[in-house]
């Protein structure tokens, strides 16, 4: 099957720093659409195919996604994106995830039997470790309620731009060392882990990913997000490190996990 095509513009997402927007496509599905000249950067589109890449390799639960083509009569026929100067070329495009709500909308705390994806919790964890996610947060994690049980849910990882240490403390988007990450968002995590091994079980997937398909991954990306060779590498190579990092990283979070649930 052909790439897909935009067929209707729907409606700017609130809250994103990189303008997305929501946009019907004729395969009949909305995508929530990031623009390669967005306001944050070029970066914004390469990490989301990156991040999403790696993440659907290690089977962790994220929305579809594909790359897709916007022209610049669609961009032009749509005031919004005409507005910002979006500009035609390859975007990137997560599928929107009807009747889902974020972390903040759930009715009360989650327990692990009512979240049917519960064991990936681990994986979500050990991902942003090796990924570096400086903005997991309440609003990107989605939940979708079964259809035979309203009040089970799956959840999706979602919004990853922020990732490789970007932050507002990060403005020139050094690549720094891996570090334990203590966020309100990990503490509600790590109620729903059976056992540290689960942990464990993600690094050693990680690990078994082999820096050829991280080197071809990259390479891969669309030449007309101006990615130079030099900035190529140096994903590369700290995407390298961050895996040879990442089991000592993760002893150190499991310390902070074990000594979290004996106080508790």
């Amino acid at each position: 099957m052909g790439r897909i095509k935009p067929v209707s513009y729907v409606k700017p997402m609130s809250g994103g720093r990189s303008s997305p927007h929501l946009i019907l496509f004729d395969d009949g599905h909305k995508y929530v659409v990031k623009f390669k000249n967005n306001p944050q950067g070029n970066w914004v589109v390469t990490y989301e195919y990156i991040v999403n890449t790696l993440a659907k390799r290690l089977q962790l639960p994220i929305p579809d996604y594909k790359i897709v083509k916007v022209r610049s009569r669609f961009i032009n026929e749509n005031k919004e994106l005409a507005s910002i100067g979006f500009k035609s070329g390859n975007q990137f495009a997560s599928r929107y995830i009807e009747d889902s709500v974020t972390f903040l909308n759930l009715p009360g705390s989650l327990a692990r039997e009512q979240l049917v994806n519960a064991d990936q919790i681990a994986g979500l964890i050990v991902f942003d470790h090796w990924i570096g996610n400086s903005d997991r947060n309440p609003k990107n994690l989605l939940f979708l309620p079964t259809e035979s049980d309203s009040q089970r849910y799956e959840f999706k990882m979602i919004d990853h731009a922020n990732c490789f240490n970007i932050s507002t403390s990060n403005p020139e988007r050094k690549f720094l060392p891996l570090k334990v990450r203590k966020k309100e968002i990990y503490r509600w995590c790590n109620t729903l882990l059976k056992d540290t091994q689960q942990l464990k079980s993600y690094v050693d997937r990680i690990l078994e990913i082999k820096n050829k398909e991280i080197y071809e991954l990259i390479q891969s990306m669309s030449s007309d997000w101006l990615v130079d060779e030099q900035a190529k590498d140096r994903l590369f190579r700290h995407i390298k490190y961050a895996k040879k990092a990442l089991p000592a990283t993760i002893d150190d979070y499991i310390k902070w996990y074990l000594k979290g649930k004996k106080q508790s």
